[in-house]
Parts: C-alpha cells; structure tokens; sequence
C-alpha cells in the first residue's frame, strides 16, 4: 500500500486513525517511517518497523526456524543475529 499526496492533506492523520482503530481491535500493528535521503538502505522501512519486534520474540521455538533461516534473517534484521 502506498498513501501519498501533497503536504498537509491529513495523510498523518489518517494512518493514525487507522492505527488506533487496529488496535482497539487488539490487532498488532507496526510503524515505520522514512526520509528521502534514505533511499540507499534496502528494506530500510521494514527492518525499522520490524526489528525491534523480532528482537522480542523467541525465533527458536519454532520448528520451522533453523540456524539457516535465522542467518538468512539476521541478514535483514540485526536483531535476528543474537537468536
């Protein structure tokens, strides 16, 4: 999903709404942001968004998570490296 428009329209606002009807639905909901500038760091929004959840949880007690995955995904996520 991409959500853009000029300066000042309430795309803030918006997704803040969204955000909070998320979670009075005690859905999870994760944020990120971005700046032009870092345009040069691949996937930069999502491990922003992503790591810090990553990082509290237990990776290893999943079956379906191996040494190889985990190095895969440590790749992406830093704080995947410590699992």
């Amino acid at each position: 999903m991409a959500l853009e428009g000029e300066p000042g329209i309430g795309k803030t606002r918006l997704l803040q709404a969204l955000r909070e009807r998320a979670e009075r639905r005690s859905l999870l909901v994760f944020t990120s942001s971005a700046a032009e500038f870092e345009r040069a760091m691949p996937f930069g929004v999502w491990v922003d968004a992503l790591d810090a959840f990553v990082d509290s949880q237990d990776l290893r007690c999943y079956e379906q998570v191996d040494d190889v995955l985990l190095h895969e995904l440590a790749a992406v996520l830093p704080s995947s490296a410590g699992a």
